[in-house]
């Protein structure tokens, strides 16, 4: 009966172990810099030729441990990342710009789903709602399915073929917007991750059923 049992309840840990995941990702990037300046009234430091043609190098960093459902429609779905991680870091000649967001200050995920003149779905991180003018995105694209299933960013996961990367930020120090033309990526690290506060919890729980059990059984049993 007690083998019975402790099967059972193992069973149930591998269901909740296998629901209760976030998603995580990081890499490298490298790609050629397209700028633009921002409209906020001042001269940048530098003019966008400093910066056009010129070879990007970065680094990209995120992990969603439970995405929050704001707004959506059809075609789209708004997320927030609480408690998450995103860092986004670009190196253009000899200035380096970092955006990085992280416990309470949530970043943003947007789901896209295929349309008629692109067959893919998408994936954009946002450092906010709006990084216009000073902030980063990245964004990964594939064939239906294999991101997110339903514009569900719970559903956020990894398949075998490396999805299409692309990434720009703003910077108001520079007082410039800079698009990435990314010529090459490395996913150093794409997959799910357990979320440890479930499964400690429903370690605990197990134990303790199973020591609650243990005391109660007949001798013999």
């Amino acid at each position: 009966m007690l083998k019975r049992l402790f099967a059972i309840l193992m069973l149930a840990a591998a269901g909740v172990a296998a629901n209760a995941q976030g998603f995580s990702i990081q890499g490298s990037f490298s790609g050629v810099a397209s700028a633009e300046a921002l409209p906020l009234g001042i001269p940048p430091p530098r003019p966008e030729s400093y910066y056009n043609g010129a070879l990007v190098t970065g680094t990209f960093e995120l992990y969603v441990p439970a995405a929050q459902f704001q707004v959506g429609g059809s075609d789209y779905a708004y997320f927030v990342n609480p408690g998450g991680l995103m860092a986004l870091n670009y190196t253009i000649r000899d200035e380096s710009f970092s955006f990085v967001v992280t416990g309470e200050a949530a970043s943003v995920i947007l789901l896209g789903a295929p349309y008629p003149d692109s067959p893919y779905q998408t994936a954009t991180f946002l450092t906010d709602f709006m990084p216009k003018y000073n902030g980063g995105s990245f964004t990964l694209s594939g064939p239906p399915g294999s991101l997110f299933d339903g514009l569900d960013a719970t559903t956020l996961h990894s398949s075998s073929a490396p999805p299409l990367f692309s990434t720009h930020f703003a910077s108001s120090a520079a007082v410039m917007f800079v698009e990435i033309g990314v010529t090459d990526v490395e996913f150093s690290s794409t997959s799910p991750v357990p979320e440890p506060a479930s499964a400690a919890m429903f370690a605990a729980g197990l134990a303790a059923l199973l020591g609650v059990f243990r005391k109660a059984r007949p001798r013999g049993c």
